[in-house]
């Protein structure tokens, strides 16, 4: 909350200044090699998407401010491309940990959906197994909310009007569409193909999570 060539001024120990910059650059390091590497295994250039967004993701509150709208992610792709592999890649290198995302076809509810949107977080909510949503709609309504970040009022049981924030983007993952064509612009589109070298899909997310520590 203060200027930036003030924060610079404040004193701090040498040493933790040069472990913070070689940290700073090794992280540099891992991700150029990371995604070299992933450019090999897809052939083309969605991890660079991916984690690009991941990122922005990551400064969404200001940017929303100045475009009042921020778009979620969609990651799909035909059966066995790598969706799933690319969500955790990019979830990876931008601090997500394990075992974090939405089973949509799982017994999510409206209510889960919009409490975790209502989350303060640098990362989008990572929704999957979209093949096993029995019902689109309330998911598209939070594409559509959540995309100007409008939020929601409900009704409680003392038939009181609440409102809930929304403090997040989606990131879906899956075949299927979710929506139609007011939600598709809304999103950033990422499609995979046939995974050109699955062969390199571990070492790809071992430096993943080596990018991840070095932050």
């Amino acid at each position: 909350g203060f200027p930036l060539d003030t924060a610079m001024t404040i004193p701090r120990a040498e040493d933790t200044k040069n472990a913070r910059t070689a940290a700073q650059f090794d992280a540099r390091g891992v991700i150029r090699s990371m995604l070299d590497l992933a450019h090999k295994n897809y052939g083309n250039q969605v991890v660079r998407v991916a984690l690009g967004y991941m990122f922005a993701h990551a400064v969404s509150p200001y940017l929303f401010k100045h475009h009042h709208r921020f778009p979620h992610l969609y990651i799909t792709g035909p059966y066995q491309t790598g969706k799933d592999w690319l969500a955790r890649i990019a979830w990876t290198v931008a601090g997500g940990k394990e075992g974090a995302a939405t089973s949509a076809g799982g017994g999510s509810t409206p209510k889960g959906i919009r409490n975790r949107l209502a989350a303060s977080s640098l990362l989008p909510l990572h929704v999957n197994e979209l093949r096993g949503l029995k019902d689109e709609e309330y998911l598209a309504k939070f594409v559509r909310a959540g995309y100007d970040r409008q939020g929601s009022t409900i009704t409680n049981v003392d038939q009181q009007d609440v409102s809930w924030p929304v403090n997040r983007s989606f990131m879906l993952v899956g075949e299927r569409v979710v929506g139609g064509g007011a939600e598709l612009s809304r999103y950033v589109t990422v499609e995979t193909s046939e995974v050109a070298r699955p062969e390199l899909g571990d070492k790809v997310m071992a430096l993943a999570k080596q990018a991840r520590s070095a932050w």
